[in-house]
């Protein structure tokens, strides 16, 4: 998740962190793949609203969310120019009307610019931005994204939850002070292939690795790395029957750390890029035997060009 706007009640936070705290700190933030993840410093053209806060703050109307214009996350560098990131991370809503039920209708705000840090540590006060610092302006979100958060009909937390499938999206840089740190799918070990259907099948109770900037850790939010794993509790999470590209997992989160990379090690010794860390999902009953609470990420189904 990210941090703007996410303030309604301090406790709600803590909950993402499921059961005992185990995120632990990177303090080695130049080897791979540490370095080619970003923390990301988010501006908006205008005050915008969080557009997963219902779903994060249950029973909280979209008229009580305080409108923000800036945020942080995380990105990963996954070419020479593009950063891969949560949706929700780079935009935001307007409401612009209501529909005849009295729903509000939003428009997605796409971000002004972003600070791209990669590899920052502001724990190291020697040398807290190893690699300086990226501007981004360009910014690529899912169309699915945009189509379910600007539909005619409403948004309901039913239909939140079916966008958490389609929340990734693409920071271009356009300029920098300091020296490029490479990129996820460069070195051979570490791989950026599509993951297919019966892909499925294996990565069920496979051990996951997650890294990005808390909002709640280090001198400076969203200024430390963090990392966290654990295994796959689901990768078929179903809505309505329909198969959601979406993996379920405990390990622990933090708001900042919406579009983290979400990678499984194989047996070969590489390192394989399977999703993006999004937001968590409140299970309904028949599912609470793993936890009432579930951290979500987006299955990646796509190959990346650089």
């Amino acid at each position: 998740m990210n941090t703007f706007n996410r303030h309604i009640d301090p406790y709600l936070d803590n909950e993402i962190v499921l059961f005992s705290d185990e995120r632990q700190p990177v303090h080695d933030t130049i080897r791979p793949p540490f370095r080619w993840i970003c923390s990301l410093e988010v501006e908006f053209p205008e005050p915008v609203l969080y557009s997963l806060g219902p779903l994060e703050n249950p029973g909280i109307t979209w008229e009580k969310l305080e409108p923000s214009i800036r945020g942080c996350g995380t990105g990963l560098f996954i070419s020479r120019q593009n950063i891969l990131t949560a949706a929700h991370v780079i935009t935001g809503l307007k409401i612009i009307r209501q529909n005849r039920e009295g729903k509000p209708l939003f428009k997605l705000i796409r971000a002004k610019k972003v600070k791209v840090i990669p590899g920052r540590n502001e724990e190291n006060i020697l040398n807290p931005r190893p690699f300086g610092q990226f501007l981004g302006r360009c910014f690529r979100i899912n169309p699915g994204f945009q189509t379910l958060f600007e539909s005619k009909q409403g948004l309901d937390l039913h239909t939140i939850k079916r966008a958490l499938s389609f929340d990734t999206g693409i920071v271009k840089i356009v300029g920098g002070r300091g020296k490029h740190p490479g990129w996820w799918g460069r070195e051979e070990q570490y791989k950026l292939s599509a993951i297919i259907d019966p892909d499925r099948h294996q990565l069920q109770r496979k051990k996951v690795h997650l890294a990005g900037y808390q909002g709640d850790k280090g001198r400076i939010s969203c200024g430390a790395l963090y990392y966290s794993s654990d295994q796959v509790s689901s990768a078929f999470y179903r809505i309505n029957g329909k198969m959601q590209n979406l993996l379920l997992y405990q390990a622990d989160t933090y708001a900042g750390m919406s579009g983290s990379p979400i990678w499984i090690k194989e047996k070969g010794g590489g390192y394989r890029l399977v999703g993006v860390h999004s937001s968590f999902l409140e299970m309904g009953k028949e599912r609470r035997k793993n936890g009432a609470r579930q951290n979500v990420g987006v299955l990646l189904k796509n190959q990346f060009k650089n």
